[in-house]
């Protein structure tokens, strides 16, 4: 079979590092695999160098790049005739559905990669392309919604598990890891009223391992209330396994979400998580396995895991046992090697 990964770009979020993973186990599962990336944005293009797999860009990042691309992407379309197109996240679907106008041989899959979308424009697009798209993926089933196709196909996310086994000393200081894009779905500037909140009763720090268009908004409130002793930026980082062992919890803000890979790297690595219970994320989470509330008490159960850590590792160790159990990349990709062959017949 051959397979057509078909996304924005390879920054270094969930959903990028998903295909990463699933185009690694579509190779060595025998099938032609290439990934194609519709900007330049290619911050983990090493990691699919690593693993064998090709991957090109269409360098599309303004209006005057779009001919060349779409040229570039047709000549793609016609070096693997009848591949499977697994689509990733709306700008790639949107694009996608219109090359099939003109190419209506390949199957279309889509990945949405979140449970909300905004944008009354977008919503719409996707309704009203839901009949182009052969087949439709959510991450549970009450992440289903009118724009999707009826009989849209639940597949959860999945990591290698094994790349999470890490033991390492936890610093001195309790440390917070904030994992994910400085954006608004992910709340960075929440974590100012955070500590805010807590600083005069408990020694902590929040370590924060990603970047985005709030970095600076961040750092500016940070400043603002004199807390720069209570944050650690550290940028992009390839080491997120170290990163979760060397932590006390991973805290997730969110406003929106879909699944985020983060909480079943953190599950898998045995690190107690305080969460919000947003997009697919209740499917995974319950109070017997982690800290999953409303944001307006995210700091009360902040407080309770840096109260009773040994409570909070014994959550930590039943979510553990989950993750392993059910969220393995190479199960994953087994549902989608199973959808994949059903579009194609």
């Amino acid at each position: 079979m051959k397979i057509i990964h078909f996304l924005v770009g390879i920054g270094g979020g969930g959903a990028e590092h998903l295909v990463l993973e699933l185009a690694n186990q579509n190779k060595n599962a025998g099938h032609t695999v290439v990934v194609v990336g519709i900007t330049s944005i290619n911050k983990i293009q090493n990691k699919f160098e690593n693993y064998g797999i090709e991957y090109i860009s269409l360098k599309i990042d303004k209006v005057s790049d779009l001919y060349g691309g779409i040229k570039k992407y047709i000549e793609i379309l016609k070096r693997y005739p009848n591949a499977v197109i697994h689509v990733h996240m709306f700008h790639a679907g949107i694009m996608s559905c219109i090359t099939k106008i003109f190419a209506p041989s390949f199957k279309l899959v889509f990945t949405l990669h979140t449970n909300y979308v905004r944008a009354f424009y977008r919503r719409s697009l996707l309704y009203i392309t839901r009949g182009i798209r052969d087949a439709d993926v959510i991450f549970s089933d009450n992440s289903r919604q009118s724009y999707h196709k009826r009989d849209s196909v639940v597949i959860a996310n999945g990591i290698d598990n094994s790349k999470f086994q890490l033991k390492s000393a936890l610093p001195d200081t309790f440390t917070c890891l904030f994992l994910g894009r400085l954006q608004e779905p992910k709340n960075p500037l929440y974590l100012v009223d955070l500590v805010l909140k807590l600083k005069d009763q408990y020694n902590f720090k929040i370590s924060i391992a990603g970047d985005g268009d709030l970095a600076e908004n961040l750092k500016s409130m940070i400043k603002v209330h004199k807390l720069e002793n209570y944050f650690n930026f550290l940028g992009f980082r390839n080491d997120i396994p170290f990163l979760l062992s060397t932590s006390h919890c991973m805290i997730m803000p969110s406003l929106w979400e879909g699944m985020p890979i983060s909480i079943l790297e953190a599950g898998a690595a045995g690190v107690p998580i305080i969460s919000t219970a947003v997009g697919s994320i209740p499917s995974i989470l319950n109070t017997t396995n982690s800290f999953i509330c409303d944001l307006k008490d995210f700091h009360e159960n902040l407080a309770k895991v840096m109260d009773n850590y040994t409570s909070a590792k014994m959550k930590a160790s039943k979510l553990k046992e989950i993750i392993l159990a059910k969220y393995d990349i190479t199960m994953v990709a087994q549902q989608y090697h199973d959808l994949y062959s059903r579009v194609n017949n």
